[in-house]
């Protein structure tokens, strides 16, 4: 299932609610979670509950438009084969009344995975300037 379809049924599908097994099939199931972690069951209990909380946010999220705006620049990473469109990353522009820029990177929503240097280049970067 892919990320966007899955949070357009997240209001009807609460996953942080599942019990353990099915919550972590459900997140298996998104992708990107390291093989390491889910054939390491004391590791995989540990993340657990952080990535309950995680999703417990994200499905309970509210967004509120705000009349300010952010006041600092804005950078959106995204993978170049991730569901979001261009049009969806650029909105972004419309919260900041700094500099705005898009960083497009190999790879799907989890291409922080497969880029983390270059990720952890780029953040330097723009945190110098």
């Amino acid at each position: 299932m892919k990320i966007l379809k899955w949070l357009e049924i997240r209001k009807e599908k609460h996953i942080h609610m599942l019990p353990d097994e099915e919550f972590i099939k459900e997140v298996i199931d998104l992708g990107g979670t390291p093989e390491e972690l889910v054939e390491n069951e004391e590791l995989l209990q540990l993340f657990i509950p952080i990535l309950r909380s995680d999703f417990r946010i994200l499905e309970n999220y509210i967004y509120r438009e705000k009349k300010d705006k952010i006041q600092c620049d804005i950078s959106v990473l995204n993978g170049k084969y991730d569901d979001i469109t261009l049009e969806e990353i650029l909105a972004w522009k419309n919260y900041g009344d700094k500099v705005f820029k898009a960083y497009n990177f190999e790879g799907n929503h989890f291409f922080i995975n497969t880029n983390v240097e270059s990720i952890t280049e780029l953040i330097n970067k723009i945190l110098v300037q």
